[in-house]
């Protein structure tokens, strides 16, 4: 489809020469209806002019075509330009936005549209974000200007890309950490330090970065995966060039820690790789625009998949658990016990059958707890589950057994009360255990204990029992309660 713009741009009394459509961004994030006659497309298109009454400086504008398909397939483009002077404050400001390539690079989610200016400030660059409806109905109005504070000569904005309320731009000349023109890529969010106000949340190095790597020549987000360009990467050779991912929650919460890198072995010195990426549901495509086929430096492309919905797997069998009867069990899966081959895959533990009613679960760290009250055998299986509803199943056992008996040495003595004699048993126990005293007449045959007495231990373990109702001989024991 072809846009043509409704106006001519003049400067002054001179024409300006115009290269239209350098940069296009369609928004295939709208969640209306999912028709053509309802996506928008941002173009960003750059215009160059020597004339006197302006200096002799380049400047860009971008605008953004709301499409509608007519009836006989005719497209009629209903161009609105969005004012590039609102933050400069008009023709006055010339001084502010001369040279700065504003419109070098867009993107656009939804309603919201981010643009990049990289020679801004002097060539320490800029991005700007403006928002459908802002300032009245369908005005595209300036919301936030994006600048980090470690850029100063880095070119800020060569790159940016936008998903949902998550935007990444790029320095590629920054001289990250000494490195000359090394790179860096920032990720802002919408409310970051307040409502609309776009903060950045984090700086993006890759693993391996050295100078001149220029990290940050493209990069582009989708969701929570951020792909990052480095056409000047010497992986495989000077220029070679390379692409790294980065996953939001890799490492902790928000932290975008890096998860892979790509460079074919079939990429050489000078293919620059990276020079353009794109990324969209787990899969990624990293442009080398001077990579060499058949002898011949046509430019390559590659894809890479992130994601081929590979189920979970179990690494480490769980092993059975035993607990006594009235004994606390604190059971948790360990790290490691599934694995998952794709990339930054999340699992979900379930089990099965239900625990019993004595028993807990938390499905997020795996930890099993509970006191048992009866002996018995009970079959658990832990169920991980990825997002895309492939399982793994690993089983164990959690045997509970009875207490085992334990003995203490019994001392006997005899305490008289007026004619009668009463036996007194006595024991070193536990402090602060229950004991049964019992007694039977005979160790021989079928033995049958019979209760005297029940008690505490004190808080040195002693404990003593009395029997006043004992006639001829008699073998006591004491059972922990």
């Amino acid at each position: 489809m072809l846009f043509l713009g409704s106006d001519v741009h003049m400067c002054g009394l001179h024409p300006v020469d115009v290269v239209f459509g350098m940069l296009i961004h369609l928004d295939d994030e709208f969640q209306g209806p999912q028709t053509m006659s309802d996506r928008r497309t941002l173009v960003g298109f750059q215009a160059l002019s020597y004339c006197g009454c302006c200096d002799g400086f380049l400047f860009a504008e971008w605008r953004v075509f709301e499409q509608k398909i007519a009836d006989d397939d005719g497209v009629r483009g209903l161009g609105r330009r969005i004012d590039y002077f609102s933050d400069f404050g008009g023709r006055e400001g010339q001084s502010l936005w001369r040279a700065s390539h504003f419109g070098g690079a867009v993107s656009i989610s939804v309603d919201t549209v981010v643009v990049g200016a990289p020679m801004s400030g002097g060539g320490g660059g800029a991005a700007y974000v403006y928002m459908r409806n802002q300032g009245g109905a369908d005005q595209w109005g300036f919301m936030k200007k994006i600048v980090p504070s470690d850029v100063s000569n880095g070119q800020f904005g060569t790159a940016v890309s936008i998903s949902g309320d998550t935007i990444a731009a790029s320095a590629p000349l920054l001289n990250a950490t000494g490195l000359g023109d090394s790179g860096a890529a920032y990720v802002f969010t919408r409310n970051q330090n307040g409502v609309n106000q776009w903060g950045q949340v984090k700086r993006l190095l890759s693993s391996d970065l050295a100078a001149s790597d220029h990290f940050g020549s493209s990069l582009a987000i989708n969701a929570d995966a951020l792909v990052v360009g480095a056409q000047q990467a010497d992986g495989n050779g000077l220029d070679s060039g390379a692409a790294y991912l980065f996953m939001q929650n890799q490492g902790g919460s928000n932290v975008w820690g890096q998860v892979d890198k790509f460079l074919p072995t079939t990429v050489g010195a000078s293919d620059n790789l990276g020079s353009a990426v794109a990324i969209s549901s787990g899969t990624i495509v990293a442009g080398a625009y001077n990579g060499l086929d058949s002898g011949i430096r046509c430019g390559t492309a590659f894809m890479f998949r992130i994601k081929y919905n590979n189920g979970p797997r179990v690494l480490i069998p769980l092993a059975d658990q035993t607990v006594t009867v009235n004994s606390p069990l604190a059971f948790t899966v360990p790290a490691g016990t599934f694995s998952d081959p794709d990339v930054n895959e999340t699992l979900l533990l379930t089990t099965s059958p239900a625990v019993p009613a004595w028993l807990m679960f938390d499905p997020i760290t795996g930890a099993f707890s509970g006191t048992p009250t009866v002996a018995n055998a009970y079959p658990i299986a832990v169920i991980a589950t990825d997002s895309d509803g492939a399982s793994a199943t690993n089983q164990f056992v959690i045997n509970v057994v009875a207490a085992p008996n334990t003995y203490s040495a019994l001392s006997l003595g005899f305490q008289t009360f007026g004619s009668n004699q009463i036996i007194v048993v006595s024991l070193n126990g536990v402090s602060g255990k229950g004991y049964r005293l019992q007694r039977t007449p005979s160790l021989s045959g079928n033995v049958i204990w019979t209760d005297v007495a029940t008690g505490t231990a004190d808080v040195t373990g002693a404990i003593s029992f009395y029997d006043p109702a004992s006639t001829g001989s008699m073998f006591y024991r004491a059972v922990a309660q």
